[in-house]
């Protein structure tokens, strides 16, 4: 177990014995002064984003999430075997792709609030393929 891993799960048996950090699937409370407590949550939502979009649009999807500086930062990677099928994917398709994404992440935090950015990138580049920003209800890609 790594230390981040460690430290975010005795932080939240903490708070969740404390009831300071309540999670339920409609309705979660995360204290969003707390960047342990969103963390904590943002690593549990990366293996069900995983396995909700594996092959969505035969691609397999990797996520990294975490909260820095006041905005969710979201790493999104597909595997060099599904370059071929990524390149398919129309801009709209993206854009669904995004928003739907970025809504999961809304409702776990529980907040509409925070702005959100990220990089779609092939696992093994060195520069990503697309970046994107969700601030104020507005997603931009590029």
């Amino acid at each position: 177990m790594s230390i981040k891993n460690f430290c975010l799960k005795t932080l939240c048996i903490g708070a969740i014995a404390s009831q300071s950090l309540t999670l339920f699937a409609s309705a979660p409370k995360v204290d969003l002064n707390n960047p342990l407590a969103i963390n904590y949550v943002l690593e549990q939502l990366e293996d069900k984003l995983e396995k909700n979009y594996d092959k969505q649009f035969k691609v397999d999807w990797d996520f990294d999430i975490l909260f820095s500086n006041g905005r969710v930062i979201i790493a999104i990677e597909y595997d060099k075997e599904d370059a071929k099928a990524f390149k398919q994917i129309s801009k709209a398709d993206l854009e669904k792709l995004l928003t739907s994404i970025i809504s999961e992440i809304q409702t776990n935090l529980g907040t509409t609030t925070i702005p959100i950015e990220g990089i779609i990138k092939e696992d093994d580049a060195k520069q990503p393929t697309y970046t994107f920003m969700f601030k104020n209800g507005k997603l931009d890609i590029k």
